[in-house]
């Protein structure tokens, strides 16, 4: 009697699949493999539809430009503290620094971006000037505000809870029906043991306001 027997290879090529394809830890590796590819494609295709990033408009006016020699002597006798805008950042509050008018009440921040702490007065300091071209000075513009506080203010070193605060000043000045250009500067001292020593610190920031 003959008999019908499958070939053997068949059985084994079908083993040999069913080993590769549902092998549990090979099947492991393919699926860690594969959602990784997914995840870097998704990450790809996001920062290709990311918008680009927009610098928020600059707040400094004309005299951020490149001062000529004239007008930094002139500033450095009418303010005379060193290494100005090193230790300490002005900046404005608004995001908007082109709706800033004559007239109006401008709110900065001054932080401190140093390892020490800085003592300010109550009125942080705060100066504000015009610069004349016509006989190289600085001269200085009243500011309206008055500052009220129970104590003075001290900045802690960068990082600390406190290395930032708000401060306004209202320049005291008319419409001409041009713009004006004006400094804002803050001055205080470095505070050691308890107390302000001789040492300035301080920051300035340069604002067109519009008439």
């Amino acid at each position: 009697m003959l008999l019908k027997m499958k070939p053997r290879y068949q059985r084994l090529s079908v083993l040999s699949v069913y080993d590769k394809c549902y092998n549990p830890a090979r099947m492991k590796r393919w699926i860690a493999v594969i959602s990784l590819c997914l995840v870097l494609s998704a990450c790809a295709g996001q920062k290709r539809a990311a918008s680009p990033t927009v610098a928020l408009p600059s707040a400094t006016s004309k005299l951020a430009e490149p001062l000529d020699p004239a007008q930094v002597d002139a500033f450095a006798t009418a303010i005379q503290v060193g290494d100005m805008n090193t230790g300490m950042r002005l900046g404005l509050v608004t995001e908007q620094p082109d709706n800033l008018k004559v007239g109006s009440v401008i709110e900065l921040f001054v932080e401190n971006q140093s390892d020490e702490t800085v003592w300010f007065p109550v009125d942080y300091g705060t100066q504000i000037l015009t610069y004349s071209a016509l006989d190289g000075s600085w001269t200085e513009v009243g500011n309206r505000v008055t500052y009220h506080a129970y104590k003075d203010v001290i900045l802690d070193a960068k990082g600390g809870i406190f290395d930032r605060h708000k401060v306004a000043v209202w320049p005291d000045l008319s419409s001409t029906g041009k713009p004006v250009d004006i400094r804002v500067v803050v001055i205080g001292k470095i505070y050691k043991d308890g107390a302000p020593s001789d040492r300035p610190a301080g920051a300035y920031m340069d604002i067109t306001l519009q008439p």
